[in-house]
């Protein structure tokens, strides 16, 4: 009789509770994982102008890789392959004086009168 009562009952709310369990876990994985996935994948060339990545990733401060700009800058020696090796052990480079120097003063001038119709927080530094 109990064998019976474990056969008709017992079993089937088992399976029952194992496929409740499994269908939340597998919407949690589709809710957490997948769909954003899905979504990052979806691109256009008006995300391109917007996004640098195609996979969601928040950066911290231990994502930094040198806390000195002159590991950055490009010398006039600098060859294409090192430039490459720079962007991609940093992420990014800076080109020296890439603007003339009038080209840079008549910017400066115009970030200087910009910022006087800003607000503290929305100055663009110098």
């Amino acid at each position: 009789l109990t064998f019976l009562k474990t056969l008709c009952l017992d079993m089937p709310l088992a399976v029952i509770f194992l496929l409740l369990v499994t269908v939340y876990c597998l919407e949690e994985i589709h809710d957490s994982i997948l769909v954003p996935f899905l979504q990052a994948a979806e691109r256009s060339d008006d995300d391109l102008n917007e996004e640098f990545t195609y996979y969601d990733r928040s950066c911290s401060a231990y994502d930094l890789t040198t806390l000195d700009a002159s590991d950055l800058v490009l010398q006039n020696t600098t060859s294409a392959k090192e430039a490459v090796d720079t962007y991609m052990t940093h992420g990014g480079v800076l080109f020296p004086q890439i603007l003339p120097p009038d080209t840079v003063q008549k910017l400066r001038d115009h970030v200087v009168v910009r910022n006087s119709h800003l607000s503290e927080l929305e100055e663009i530094e110098l």
